[in-house]
């Protein structure tokens, strides 16, 4: 991919975010993690709490409460999920997130100028 469909050289693996299929342009707060992969930050924080809860939440408490508390304290220990990208298998954590808000906003700027107009969709794929 070359400096200037990247948009200044951010390398994004993905045009939208796979977990609410929004262009990257269209995120309120994207964040990236250490591959390169673009998500919206609160779908992100729900997926963490998602898994933290783990497979037993929302069937009856198949898990003891003991072993609720204990999967819990371990999430948030270190929390983390396998990236939803299919064939990707890293794991992603808060901690590896970084915000990319100003590149993003940047790119669609640059793409704008470009003449790709309003509503711009920073699809790479």
């Amino acid at each position: 991919m070359d400096e200037d469909a990247a948009g200044g050289g951010a390398a994004w693996k993905n045009g939208r975010c796979p977990l609410t299929l929004k262009p990257l342009a269209e995120l309120a707060d994207p964040v990236a993690d250490e591959v390169g992969y673009v998500y919206e930050r609160a779908a992100l924080e729900a997926a963490f709490a998602a898994a933290a809860a783990g497979p037993a939440a929302g069937r009856g408490g198949v898990r003891s409460r003991g072993a609720q508390a204990a999967a819990a304290a371990a999430a948030a220990a270190d929390p983390s999920i396998r990236c939803p990208v299919v064939g990707a298998s890293h794991l992603i954590r808060p901690s590896d997130l970084r915000s990319v808000r100003r590149e993003i906003k940047r790119e669609a700027q640059a793409a704008s100028r470009r003449g790709g107009g309003e509503g711009v969709d920073l699809d790479l794929a």
